[in-house]
């Protein structure tokens, strides 16, 4: 595995030196990125935009595109229909990931394997 994407959920315990969120990036010899759609939600629960800025400063970002809110809607309208919707922001990061071939590193898999029919790698 060349990348892999942090969820918003691992990206804050990671920051916050959670031993399991350390262990797993040390044990994967990748690279790691985080979507733009990460860097909205940590910031939002941070107090300081500086703060913000340095904690992600070292991470590649995975941009939101035509395509990536093609297959988000495709995705909602499949998981609406099915009565199994998630929050707009795991669609979006489960969509930027499908669309750029990236698995994803999440504590919250309950969500993010319902978008595995469209192609999401679990880390």
């Amino acid at each position: 595995m060349e990348q892999a994407c942090l969820d918003t959920d691992f990206l804050i315990e990671l920051i916050k030196g959670n031993q399991k969120a350390v262990s797993k990036i040390n044990e994967l010899s990748c690279n790691f990125c985080i979507s733009v759609i990460s860097v909205y939600e940590y910031g939002r629960g941070k107090l300081s935009l500086e703060q913000v800025i340095e904690d992600i400063k070292d991470f590649d970002f995975i941009n939101i595109d035509h395509k990536i809110i093609i297959k988000s809607i495709e995705i909602y309208k499949y998981l609406i229909k099915k009565g199994e919707l998630i929050d707009d922001n795991d669609i979006l990061i489960g969509a930027c990931c499908i669309i750029n071939n990236i698995p994803i590193l999440t504590l919250n898999k309950k969500h993010f394997e319902r978008l595995k029919k469209f192609g999401l790698k679990l880390v």
